[in-house]
């Protein structure tokens, strides 16, 4: 949605007056005249397997929320929440869910240029008018002027269309998946990580059951609780529980499993008025460790980085117990509050004397939660044994569950009041990044039947990826402002791009994300567009200048903090071995942020 609507609408919005950053003519020519709706031709189809739009957010648990402010996401034309009321709390799933399937949906179609296809599903594109050897219409991957779609969920069996396009955008590659998609007929791929004996599945839930409404089985109420997964989705289920006043769930009936850890933000690293804290807290944090060490990727060096990050005022980079050594970074972020909430119904506690945090109460029956670390549920057996892989060693153990709480062995009164909270999803994978842009075959020929949404020509392939680190949203916005920039022929819009930037996974790829934010900007100005980062909504230097209001002294203390940022994490990202080339642009983009 967030690159249709930078097809459909300027993306570069001047609210500042007198601002000589880009006048309207000049922007005018940058855009293609030639965009979706002129000459009455071209179109845009939307199809998504789910009924309504808004993805993931459809299948989110009903306590979820947005977790960072609500100005940095969505589609750039369309606020979810004023800037002002976006610095002062979190937007909730109901809210993003009536935006995205109501609000933006009706902006869209409004144009007369979208349509929405809710419940259909792409089937790959038609590679000849042939059939395979069982009667079923022949199909490649993606892009050849002509694709099938058909109604989800009905395995291709009852009905499709065929649909001739000039160019396809795949925006699966970027694919959200969250808990409760696992075993919906829409989503067959999406899996438990972990097998369950078969008689046992039901006491299995995704966070969605965690309201006081639903989390009984067999008409008992849920006293014992299990959380798999220690991701954003893992501490939401966590503090629900503990937030939780009817019924309420004291502590001691909460056991949270932690396979690796994860690094968090500082939520307050987002909001503009601490832009200046967390450049300082960046450049400091890579002061205070020795380069020269880092010319090889290595874990330890890797923790370092991070630990020094933890130390500084803003906490760039946050950890529930710092006795710990996280291993994952998956971009979440969190507040102080929270932080310390989980910490004090955990016992980890800061000893003073020692200058250190500690988990001082960590036994069974004890009135305090237990966090199970360093283990990976393999499996689940339906006598609440879980089968652990250690992290460390590789080795297989076994748990028992009603033992931990203090539950005799057959008490099948007291066990069947256990569940299991499944936070395991993969949320944004991880995934190889392939070119943005790419060409692929002529359309077939003798289809003269086939509904068209534009001239019958060779079909591109537009792949949905990041080009800002975790920021979904403005890296698709971003790419729909190229894309419709008639300066730029399809063989160089990558060109004028970062390389994508798989999402984060481990602490290193924080890194490489920033250096690839800066790489981003310099390459826009080499290619002569406009400074998006600074004129868009969905730029986090947007905010930060309309903050500073232009105050010329304040923006150099940032551009010249960021510059000393810059020069820092170019060194450290050599762990990730970055090619050369990005290298060398992420060196220019010193002097473009200078500029």
């Amino acid at each position: 949605l967030a690159f249709v609507d930078a097809l459909l609408f300027d993306p570069l919005p001047m609210e500042r007056t007198g601002s000589k950053l880009i006048d309207r003519a000049e922007l005018a020519a940058f855009r293609s005249p030639q965009q979706p709706g002129h000459g009455g031709k071209k179109k845009v189809l939307l199809i998504d397997k789910r009924s309504k739009a808004g993805g993931h957010w459809n299948d989110a648990y009903d306590f979820c929320t947005l977790h960072q402010p609500a100005s940095l996401y969505g589609v750039s034309s369309l606020r979810i929440v004023s800037d002002e009321e976006a610095t002062r709390r979190l937007v909730t799933a109901d809210e993003i869910q009536d935006y995205f399937g109501t609000r933006v949906m009706e902006k869209l179609i409004g144009t007369g240029v979208v349509e929405f296809w809710g419940g259909w599903e792409y089937r790959g594109s038609v590679l000849d008018d042939k059939h395979d050897d069982g009667g079923n219409r022949r199909r490649d991957d993606l892009g050849k002027g002509m694709f099938e779609v058909g109604r989800a969920g009905d395995g291709g069996q009852k009905s499709s269309r065929l649909v001739r396009t000039k160019v396809i955008v795949d925006a699966r590659y970027s694919e959200n998946t969250v808990p409760s998609m696992i075993g919906k007929q829409l989503f067959p791929q999406v899996e438990l990580p972990f097998s369950v004996s078969p008689s046992f599945i039901d006491k299995v839930r995704p966070p969605n059951a965690l309201s006081p409404s639903v989390s009984e089985t067999g008409g008992k109420p849920i006293r014992y609780f299990v959380v798999v997964g220690a991701g954003k989705t893992g501490i939401d289920a966590v503090l629900q529980l503990l937030r939780r006043s009817s019924p309420p769930v004291p502590p001691e009936n909460v056991l949270w499993i932690d396979p690796s850890g994860s690094w968090l933000i500082d939520r307050r690293a987002f909001y503009p008025s601490n832009i200046l804290k967390f450049v300082n807290s960046l450049v400091g944090a890579s002061r205070r460790i020795s380069l020269k060490e880092f010319d090889s990727c290595d874990d330890n060096k890797a923790y370092m980085w991070f630990d020094s990050l933890s130390k500084e005022a803003l906490h760039p980079a946050l950890r529930i117990d710092e006795s710990t050594r996280p291993k994952a970074f998956r971009c979440a972020s969190v507040s102080i509050e929270e932080i310390e909430e989980i910490r004090q119904a955990a016992g980890i506690v800061y000893d003073e004397r020692k200058k250190i945090w500690e988990t001082r109460v960590q036994e069974p029956h004890n009135l305090h939660m237990h966090i199970l670390r360093g283990s990976k549920v393999t499996r689940i057996e339906d006598s609440h044994v879980l089968h652990l892989l250690s992290a460390e060693n590789g080795t297989v153990s076994t748990f028992s569950v009603p033992q931990h709480f203090g539950i005799p062995e057959h008490d099948t009164n007291h066990t069947d009041q256990i569940m299991y909270v499944n936070c395991t999803a993969r949320g944004l994978r991880h995934r190889p990044t392939v070119p943005i842009w790419s060409e692929t075959a002529p359309a077939p020929v003798g289809t003269d039947d086939v509904p068209s949404c534009g001239p019958r020509a060779a079909a591109r392939l537009v792949t949905l990826q990041t080009v800002f680190m975790c920021q979904i949203c403005a890296s698709a916005s971003l790419i729909g402002f190229v894309e419709c920039c008639n300066r730029l022929p399809p063989g160089e819009k990558n060109a004028a791009l970062a390389d994508p930037i798989p999402y984060a996974s481990v602490p290193s790829d924080l890194a490489v994300g920033i250096v690839c934010n800066l790489t981003t900007q310099a390459r826009l100005r080499s290619a002569g567009l406009p400074p998006w980062t600074s004129l868009n909504r969905l730029g986090e230097d947007y905010h930060t200048f309309r903050y500073l209001k232009e105050d010329l002294s304040c923006i150099k203390l940032v551009t010249k903090a960021l510059s000393m940022a810059c020069k820092v994490l170019c060194n450290f990202s050599r762990i990730k071995h970055i090619v050369t080339e990005v290298k060398k642009e992420s060196k220019n983009a010193v002097t473009i942020t200078n500029a």
